[in-house]
């Protein structure tokens, strides 16, 4: 280097000496720099994380408004579903009471039933006084046919009366007109004894009249003798007589009394006429009712089937709604990677605000040292070191165009380097001025290096135009990825607003008393899967049960067929209950079907968790492989970091420190600018990881809240089999007391046999005895009766223990069906049921015992019957004959009047009348008796018929058979028969209708259980759910 001219050594050497104080002051000036370097790539580091983070955040936004749009699509859904159910909801409230008014009649009905019961015991007591009267009409019949031929018998006798009255009157004459000729013929003989002498042959004359006189006397005294017997015979004949008039008085007493009764029943049999019409108009108001009843529950099957629909549309709702909730879990994980990122970026804010101020004691540093730079530029080495720097500026700015190209991120540093080598262009060319003022000697050596410099700064120049426009674009696409970042934000507050409005619609809907309920049930599925299993095989069963009482109704309905062929109606009325019946069974079989489609959606459900669950672990495993390319990029950035801060380095040889703070400061306010929008952003993430929380919050209360209500329904589970172990006791209990019965049934049945024994004995003794009775029949009559009187004390005893017993059995038979409501205890009940079906094996045995004890009885009857048929024609032929002697007295009356010689033929024909009479009275009392006997075995019979009405009231048709005996009451019988067997049909019917509506009864009572236990789980989960929000607040 040449000296300039005019400077002495001396000032040069100082100037040397100042130069190399200059040049440690800038070594430690640059390890300064050094060291603020290095500060600003830590700063960059943490820089660049962010703008990864930021990446992050942007695609989390962006799968929050995916989510927002699957959300609205299932608010959408959700409003569509609520509303359905609401409406599905109020359909319901309408079923259900509609469903009330129909138990309300149904209730009405039976209490219908049960007067119809009432008025069919009342109808049959007035038919057995019907008969009874009946009966006492056949015997007023009977009498009277006596009465009719006795007043025959006393017209007879009175005319014969009459007739010998009438002879006795013409022998009196005779006799009279015979005592005065004797008078006279005695004057005349003494007159002529007197005045004749002729005595002798007036004697001789007199002797044959004395002999003739004494004929007649004789003749006279045979009448005489004669006369009386007959006086006596009708003073007999008028007692008789009388005493035949005083019985027709008061049989003819008693026969207006019985026909007063017989109107006073007729009467009450118009009456009970009337009230049958009745009955059978309300039996058909019934029939409409049991329609209106199949309409509606038709109807409610509809609803059901509607309802099913949309449980299906809600799971699938639910389904969705838990994807969603899967995707909030994912927000609320990256929602806690922000809440850690926000924590560094406080802690990195504490690191700036310490650099600011390390940087503002730099800056007082720096002001001090750039007064001595100003001096130290103006050597030539700086001219050096500046010349080597921008060479290595410009291989350095190629370099820096391929990254700038690659990298968006780098944008800032290059504008800040562009301004620093605007600055350092500036400070050269105010440099190079100085040094023209100064350095005179080296203007051409240097006018060569400005020109290069010039050359090189209008390269730099054109670099930093292209430079510029590449920042400009590049400064406009963040500008717009900006704008998109702030939109983005402002969905994401939209999208946070919607979902705290779907968790309040969602709330509002857990809130709600529908689908709580369904709820409650989906997760009471899961627990209650093997009790439905059981219930399944339980209904099964009772299907089966079903089928068999189906199979013996239809085996009973084709007798009852067989039995009312000409009665139409009552075919439909049967048709009608067997439609209703199936109906039933059609409603247990859509109850079963229900329980199956529980079950098919309780395992959809089971495998939705499991899809659910895999779902999860995809996720976790995605959540890995991010955080494995996350910890990739993070292994880049500090590659990019370390080539930064060597190019950084580079180029802080040619910067200087204020543009360096300068930059940083600038840089600086960028990153606040940017932590505040990033800020603004978290806030709004905050917000949704807060909703997120919250979510999350009420799915671990609900899990806790199901984890109790299992608990409790285990709880329940071993409550339920308690009970069912006490109901097996009590089932043990309830079958010693059937076995009793059954004892009670077997001791019946021994008396039975006895009172049939004693009955074919009497009726032995009757037929050996007949003979007997005809002598010794009043006494015999008078220990039958009171024979009678104590078998029927007896059997009223017997009757009296029969119906305790019986009421006592029904007692059982109601805890019986008590206990058939129970579904758990299915099994026990079958096995009573087989149990009780054996029984009425045994007692339809019994029964036909019975049957077979009344042929018997029957057979009797119809032989006594021929018999008293036999002697009632004997009584005719017998009444035929007295009437052909009737006629024959009176021929030889007429001959009597003629001839005296018939009186002898006379006393033998009533002799033979005598004989004959009494045979008559001796048959009459037969008759008597063998009616007395028929009464008897008719009451033995009638009382065999009550007990089988008690044990079976479909045997009431015996009655038929009993009335076939009189045969004069056919017509009339006819009309009360129809009437009997209508009143049989319709007892029959309304005992199958009492069965019927006790299964209904039973169903209804069972769909009210099971409805009052959801309503009971329903609050229970409602209280466990206050209980464990309480617990988690007090938890907080």
């Amino acid at each position: 280097m040449s000296l300039p001219q005019g400077i002495p050594m001396n000032a040069v050497y100082k100037q040397v000496v100042m130069e190399h104080k200059e040049d440690d002051r800038v070594e430690q000036l640059e390890a300064q720099i050094y060291n603020m370097e290095k500060d600003h790539s830590m700063w960059r580091k943490k820089y660049f994380e962010l703008e990864s983070l930021y990446d992050k955040c942007r695609y989390a936004a962006e799968k929050s408004v995916q989510l927002e749009d699957r959300i609205n699509l299932l608010r959408q859904d959700n409003t569509q579903i609520s509303a359905l159910l609401r409406e599905k909801a109020t359909e319901c409230e309408k079923m259900r009471v509609r469903l009330t008014q129909l138990e309300n009649e149904n209730f009405e009905l039976n209490t219908v039933r049960l007067q119809v019961t009432k008025f069919n015991d009342l109808l049959s007591q007035k038919s057995q006084d019907i008969e009874s009267l009946r009966k006492k009409n056949s015997e007023i019949y009977a009498r009277v046919i006596e009465l009719e031929g006795n007043e025959l018998l006393i017209r007879d006798y009175k005319a014969q009366v009459n007739s010998l009255i009438k002879d006795v009157d013409v022998w009196k004459k005779l006799y009279e007109d015979q005592q005065q000729e004797r008078v006279k013929l005695l004057e005349i003989i003494r007159q002529f004894e007197q005045n004749n002498p002729l005595s002798g042959s007036v004697r001789s004359q007199q002797q044959q009249v004395s002999e003739v006189i004494e004929r007649k006397i004789v003749t006279s005294s045979e009448t005489t003798n004669s006369m009386l017997q007959l006086q006596s015979q009708l003073l007999s004949k008028d007692a008789a007589i009388s005493d035949l008039e005083d019985r027709l008085a008061f049989q003819e007493k008693q026969y207006d009394k019985l026909k007063q009764d017989l109107e006073s029943r007729i009467k009450m049999i118009n009456e009970l006429k009337l009230k049958i019409t009745q009955q059978e108009c309300e039996l058909k108001n019934i029939n409409y009712l049991k329609l209106d009843n199949q309409k509606l529950k038709d109807q409610l099957d509809q609803t059901k089937r509607e309802l099913d629909q949309f449980r299906k549309q809600y799971y699938t709702t639910l389904s969705k709604l838990q994807i969603a909730e899967q995707q909030l879990n994912e927000l609320f994980n990256l929602e806690n990677r922000l809440q850690l990122l926000q924590q560094e970026r406080e802690t990195l804010n504490k690191q700036l605000k310490l650099k600011n101020e390390d940087i503002g004691q730099l800056q007082d540093k720096v002001s001090a040292l750039l007064s001595q730079l100003e001096q130290l530029r103006l050597n030539e080495q700086a001219r050096n070191a500046a010349e080597n720097e921008v060479i290595q500026l410009k291989t350095e700015l190629n370099k820096l165009q391929g990254n700038l190209k690659q990298k968006e991120q780098t944008i800032t540093d290059l504008h800040a380097k562009i301004n620093e080598l605007q600055k350092q262009l500036t400070n050269a060319q105010s440099d190079f001025k100085r040094l023209q003022a100064k350095d005179y000697s080296g203007l051409q050596d240097q006018a060569k290096l400005v020109a290069e410099l010039q050359q090189k700064l209008l390269q730099m120049s054109q670099e930093n135009s292209k430079f510029q426009s590449q920042a400009s674009n590049l400064e406009s696409k963040n500008n717009s990825q900006a704008s998109d970042i702030s939109r983005l934000n402002a969905l994401l507050q939209t999208k946070g607003q919607e979902l705290s409005e779907a968790n309040k619609k969602i709330y509002d809907l857990e809130n709600d008393k529908t689908i709580p309920d369904l709820k409650f049930q989906n997760s009471q599925l899961t627990a209650e899967l093997r009790e439905q299993e059981t219930q399944n095989q339980g209904l099964q069963e009772k299907l089966q049960i079903l089928e068999n009482q189906v199979i013996q109704l239809n085996t009973k309905l084709t007798t009852a067929e067989a039995q009312a062929n000409c009665n139409l109606n009552e075919k439909n009325k049967v048709d009608q209950l067997l439609s209703s019946y199936l109906i039933q069974l059609q409603q247990l079989e859509k109850e079963v079907d229900e329980l199956r489609v529980i079950a098919q959606e309780v395992a959809q459900q089971n495998a939705l968790n499991k899809q659910q669950q895999q779902h999860i672990e995809a996720l976790q495993k995605q959540l890995k492989d991010y955080s494995n390319q996350f910890n990739d990029l993070s292994k880049e950035n500090e590659k990019l970091y370390v080539e930064n801060s060597q190019f950084s380095t580079r180029i802080s040889q040619l910067s200087e420190l204020p543009n360096k703070i300068q930059i940083l400061d600038e840089g600086l306010q960028k990153l606040q600018q940017d932590y505040n929008n990033e800020l603004q952003a978290n806030e709004t993430l905050n917000k949704q990881l807060n909703d997120a929380l919250r979510v999350k919050n009420d799915l671990e209360n609900k899990i806790a809240m199901l984890s109790t209500e299992v608990e409790r329904f285990q709880y329940k589970l071993n409550s339920r089999q308690n009970e069912a172990e006490q109901l097996k006791k009590q089932i043990v209990d309830l079958e010693a007391q059937i076995a009793q019965l059954k004892q009670l049934e077997t001791d019946n049945q021994v008396l039975a046999d006895k009172i049939g024994n004693l009955e074919q004995q009497l009726i032995n003794e009757a037929n050996k005895n007949l003979e007997h009775l005809l002598r010794v029949s009043q006494d015999e009559t008078k220990q039958q009766i009171l024979d009678n009187n104590n078998l029927k004390q007896q059997l009223d005893q017997k009757e009296q223990e029969n119906k305790s017993r019986e009421e006592s059995y029904k007692q059982l038979e109601q805890k019986y069906q008590q206990l058939q409501s129970s579904n758990k205890n299915l099994e026990a009940q079958n096995t009573q049921i087989a149990e009780l079906q054996n029984v009425i094996a045994g007692q339809e045995n019994d029964i036909q015992k019975l049957q077979d004890l009344i042929e018997e009885l029957r057979d009797k009857n119809n032989d006594l019957v021929a018999e008293s048929q036999k002697l009632q024609i004997d009584l005719t032929q017998q009444q035929v004959q007295i009437a052909d002697l009737k006629n024959q007295i009176e021929k030889l009356n007429t001959q009597v009047s003629n001839n005296q010689n018939y009186e002898q033929i006379i006393e033998e024909l009533k002799k033979k009348i005598e004989k004959l009479q009494e045979e008559k009275y001796q048959l009459e009392n037969k008759v008597a008796l063998l009616s007395s006997e028929i009464e008897r075995m008719r009451v033995k019979y009638d009382a065999q018929g009550n007990k089988l009405n008690t044990s079976e009231e479909q045997r009431q048709g015996l009655t038929k058979e009993l009335e076939q005996v009189h045969k004069l009451f056919e017509e009339s019988q006819d009309e009360i028969d129809k009437l009997q067997e209508q009143l049989s049909k319709q007892r029959e019917l309304e005992q199958k209708e009492q069965a019927l509506s006790l299964t209904l009864v039973n169903a209804f009572n069972e769909i009210d259980a099971l409805r009052q236990q959801l309503m009971k789980v329903s609050n229970e989960a409602n209280e466990q759910k206050k209980a464990n929000l309480a617990l988690a607040i007090q938890q907080e």
